[in-house]
């Protein structure tokens, strides 16, 4: 069953910030094996240390955040890391923004929205596009590999 949630509901509705770990980071990078020229993006991308990982590999590195101190706060750890012609902070709703333009993404989201994030992933994933994501699974996904409580899925192989 497909829950319409009004708009302003949606805006209460606060997912809490907690970081992933460096260590977890660098499995996400591990994991995806990414690739100079290619794009990723961190989904609720908090301090931007998903994005410094990936950055630091000479990939886009992007990230969708609307806590509007987190987005400051990453920009700042972007540019202190010399990471600025790569990493990338947008603040905005990924919910509403098109995913189909990237070759990785990340998330480290929680239970109660995996299903969703899952059926918005499978509509506009490309072929070929890698999703990680640190502790949380998707419902219906097989995941490819797991290191650390960090999934790997090919969905579209």
């Amino acid at each position: 069953m497909d829950l319409l949630i009004p708009e302003f509901v949606k805006k209460q509705i606060k997912v809490p910030f907690v970081p992933s770990t460096w260590e977890a980071a660098a499995t996400m990078v591990a994991l995806s094996e990414p690739k100079k020229g290619q794009r990723m993006v961190d989904l609720g991308s908090g301090d931007g240390r998903i994005i410094i990982s990936f950055a630091r590999e000479g990939v886009e590195a992007n990230g969708y955040e609307t806590n509007e101190r987190l987005v400051e706060e990453s920009r700042e750890n972007i540019l202190r890391e010399n990471l600025g012609k790569f990493g990338f902070v947008h603040e905005k709703d990924y919910w509403e923004e098109d995913l189909s333009l990237y070759d990785i993404i990340t998330i480290y989201g929680m239970s109660s929205m995996m299903e969703r994030l899952e059926e918005k992933l499978d509509k506009e994933l490309k072929p070929g596009a890698k999703v990680v994501s640190n502790i949380f699974t998707f419902p219906h996904w097989k995941s490819k590999e797991v290191i650390n409580n960090v999934y790997l899925y090919l969905p579209k192989e």
